[in-house]
């Protein structure tokens, strides 16, 4: 594999997942909103906690598919047909047993988690039959872990990202007819189903047509293969498994330390900072099984090269996204969904950004470590991390209310990532100052800059339209793109730049 055809492979790959969070941020602009509206603050808030709970049954995912990804991409660079047939159907087994021991859970047992949170008989059946729903739809639709992780591991994303667009656009028509008809969050349990099945089936039909000979069998099911998935699935696992918890952790700690309502209210600023973590998780997507195929192949060189190279790029990527949301969030949340939501949950988007930022200074450590297998250090940090994470969020809440997540989660990024940087840099033979300054140096002088500029604009332009966020945004942007010709830029990158601006004139 060249270098060309490596990076062309990664510029493909990140933009097709980056339209598909494009088409994501818009639907969930115009429906959250309505959502909330139409449903109200408890209905909405009980929405979220049940779909957290519901989010723990991930756990039993055990990190399979992230092995299922690294090995198929493993697996594929060295032609290994009976070997990719195996760790398939062995992985489609665990899921398909996981997904009906979680279903049993939600079904018979996950209503009793949520009783202290509703107050009338009504609501009380009305949860049971949520659970209902949303079980059945996990015994069906978990074994879309492994179908998904062969569609990923052979770096299909252009493909992959059609068919969740398809579907986004599907599933808000489908929320926008059930709750014009008053359906509630019933209603919401049938679409998630409805466009669930749609999902998995359309993998299956995806899957068959990338690797037509692939037949899942459970005759293929052997000792070696479940070793093989779970000696990298289970340290994987426990990272993955405090990362799950923390996200459905959050929304159960703000409920039972405050309320129903005031879920809501985390939810949106939350909801908005992962609107700019999903535009670089969707960049970086495709690196994990690319470090896979090339530490499959021994060229570290070309590993290094990739993860200096787009560290620094993926950093340019959102500094914008992360000064613009910290200058307009306040008064955009103000237009979306109303006065006392912005004043809320207005300092929670400044922490969440701030604690993105901090991430992002090292957003493919995760992706190289996975790749080459080489994850220990990598669950162990972000293990402890998390765990210490929720630990002192919910400390926090009680003295300074919702606003204590966000301080939480800004304290432990900076102590990890202070953790990863000189381990990664160690790892590549990286001079850590020489890191710093290819990767980080610029950058972070550009987003003070441009920071400082939207913060003098919004003091200027009073933003209570969006008209005025519009022109302010434009402004903005004209602005930052001035910064990333002469501050952010290299020589070598404003040359090369010139050179195809003059070539398409």
């Amino acid at each position: 594999m060249t270098s060309t055809s490596i990076h062309r492979r990664l510029s493909i790959n990140s933009l097709a997942n980056l339209a598909r969070y494009a088409v994501y941020v818009v639907v969930t602009f115009f429906m959250t909103p309505y959502t909330i509206r139409k449903l109200g603050l408890d209905d909405y808030g009980l929405w979220v906690l049940v779909l957290a709970i519901v989010g723990y049954g991930g756990l039993l995912e055990l990190g399979v598919q992230t092995s299922v990804i690294k090995l198929v991409a493993q697996k594929n660079a060295a032609n290994d047909k009976d070997g990719l047939q195996r760790i398939v159907s062995t992985a489609y087994a665990f899921f398909q047993i996981s997904g009906l021991l979680i279903a049993g859970v939600l079904i018979f047992a996950a209503h009793i988690f949520v009783a202290e949170q509703v107050s009338s008989p009504e609501h009380h059946e009305m949860v049971r039959m949520l659970f209902v729903i949303l079980g059945i739809n996990t015994a069906i639709c978990f074994p879309s872990y492994v179908l998904g992780g062969v569609v990923f591991g052979m770096q299909r994303y252009v493909a992959k990202s059609f068919l969740d667009i398809f579907l986004a656009i599907v599933n808000a028509g489908l929320t926008f007819m059930v709750l014009e008809q008053d359906k509630g969050i019933v209603g919401l349990a049938l679409v998630k189903m409805t466009v669930d099945v749609g999902s998995i089936l359309s993998l299956f039909l995806l899957v068959k047509r990338v690797v037509p000979d692939l037949k899942i069998s459970f005759s293929e099911l052997t000792v070696s293969s479940f070793r093989e998935l779970f000696s990298l699935g289970g340290k994987i696992f426990i990272s993955s498994t405090t990362t799950r918890i923390a996200i459905n952790t959050e929304p159960v700690i703000v409920s039972f330390a405050m309320s129903n309502s005031w879920t809501t209210v985390f939810s949106v600023p939350k909801r908005m900072v992962e609107y700019v973590r999903e535009i670089s998780m969707a960049a970086t997507t495709g690196f994990m099984p690319m470090f896979s195929d090339l530490h499959g192949r021994g060229d570290v060189k070309q590993i290094a090269q990739i993860y200096e190279q787009y560290t620094r790029y993926t950093l340019i990527m959102v500094i914008p996204f992360i000064s613009f949301i910290m200058a307009l969030g306040v008064p955009f949340m103000r237009l979306w969904v109303g006065e006392d939501m912005a004043i809320k949950g207005g300092n929670l988007i400044y922490y969440l950004s701030l604690s993105f930022l901090m991430q992002s200074l090292q957003p493919l450590v995760a992706r190289l470590m996975i790749g080459v297998g080489n994850v220990n250090f990598l669950v162990a940090v972000s293990s402890i991390g998390t765990i210490v994470y929720l630990m002192l969020g919910a400390i926090l809440i009680h003295f300074i209310g919702i606003d204590g997540i966000g301080v939480a989660s800004v304290v432990i990024t900076v102590a990890t990532q202070m953790l990863y940087m000189p381990y990664v840099c160690r790892y590549l033979n990286i001079p850590l100052i020489n890191h710093v300054l290819n990767c980080h140096f610029r950058p972070v002088i550009s987003w003070c800059i441009i920071s400082l500029f939207m913060y003098l604009m919004t003091n200027m332009v009073n933003c209570d339209s969006y008209a005025k966020l519009l022109l302010v945004s434009f402004v903005g942007s004209v602005f930052c793109a001035v910064v990333y010709f002469y501050v952010l830029l290299t020589e070598s990158e404003k040359k090369f730049f010139i050179e195809k601006f003059y070539h398409k004139v």
